[in-house]
């Protein structure tokens, strides 16, 4: 009996177990065909600053003939874009999937938006929901990326 008391003493003033760390945060989903490989990416230049109040992207890459929006802060929050092209004006409407409930009030990235360059090539002034946004050259490198400023 004395052995058990024993015992149990022991495990009650023993090191406790230290608390687990916790996973790092989620990385941004690829929306690409499954057979697509990655293209690295790079920044090339600086979006305009994001609007008080209005949905902006962190970061637009060219991917191709594609131009991928993307949004650091969301929770199971999925971006839509559609393009049109006014004489040398890239107009983006920028919003988010209305059919996708957020799930939380963390931050993790957003499913990105893709919508096709209309061809031909040319260089563009880009705006996003009316705001300014970017220059994009009609040499843009694939992989190319314009950051919001920090």
């Amino acid at each position: 009996m004395r052995a058990l008391v024993a015992l149990a003493v022991a495990a009650c003033h023993a090191t406790p177990t230290p608390a687990p760390t916790p996973a790092p945060a989620p990385v941004p989903i690829a929306d690409a065909a499954p057979d697509a490989a990655p293209i690295a990416h790079h920044d090339v230049g600086r979006l305009a600053a994001d609007p008080a109040g209005e949905l902006w992207p962190t970061r637009v890459c060219v991917e191709g003939n594609t131009l991928v929006f993307e949004h650091f802060c969301g929770c199971n929050d999925a971006l839509l874009c559609t393009i049109t092209a006014a004489g040398s004006t890239l107009a983006v409407a920028l919003r988010k999937d209305p059919s996708r409930t957020p799930m939380c009030l963390d931050c993790f990235p957003m499913v990105p938006a893709r919508c096709a360059l209309p061809t031909p090539a040319a260089a563009w002034n880009v705006t996003i929901n009316g705001h300014p946004a970017f220059a994009l050259p009609i040499d843009r490198a694939d992989g190319g990326c314009w950051a919001s400023p920090p």
